[in-house]
């Protein structure tokens, strides 16, 4: 199984959004009050680069980044087809070498999560990223939400 990566399209946002994991729904609720559409259009938009995974024709996720000087932001809102035993391998293979290519590329990337997002954190850290501070009161929610960064590795 391949997964190919176009710019998204009005199309897959609204998919992605009639399928968006509960987890995502959930998170973009609690850090900015977004419905999963909203979510999707503001992410897009403010995004420097963003890419829809395709499967099969399927949109499993969209994802992208947003500059911020010597580092990006950098954010994914999937569907439930996203994590399926047909695509978790290649997603998970897929996931670690775009965010080593980014790191590469800013230094620096980083995000907030929700912190009872436990599979999001668990995927998070397997992928290099490091929980690096929890804000109690965050978001439109003011919830707790984990700062986590994924850093360029330096050799001395």
């Amino acid at each position: 199984m391949t997964l190919t990566y176009r710019r998204p399209t009005s199309d897959d946002i609204a998919f992605v959004a009639d399928h968006m994991r509960q987890d995502d729904v959930l998170e973009v609720a609690a850090s900015h009050g977004h419905s999963p559409m909203n979510a999707l259009v503001y992410a897009v938009t403010a995004s420097d680069r963003c890419y829809t995974a395709v499967h099969d024709g399927i949109p499993l996720c969209i994802f992208g980044y947003a500059r911020y000087e010597n580092a990006a932001g950098v954010w994914l809102l999937g569907t439930d087809y996203l994590v399926s035993p047909k695509s978790r391998r290649v997603f998970l293979r897929e996931s670690r070498r775009i965010t080593d290519r980014w790191v590469g590329k800013f230094n620096l990337i980083f995000n907030f999560v929700d912190a009872k997002a436990v599979t999001t954190r668990r995927w998070l850290r397997w992928l290099g990223f490091t929980e690096v501070h929890t804000f109690d009161n965050f978001g439109t929610a003011q919830v707790p939400f984990v700062l986590v960064e994924k850093h360029a590795c330096v050799t001395r």
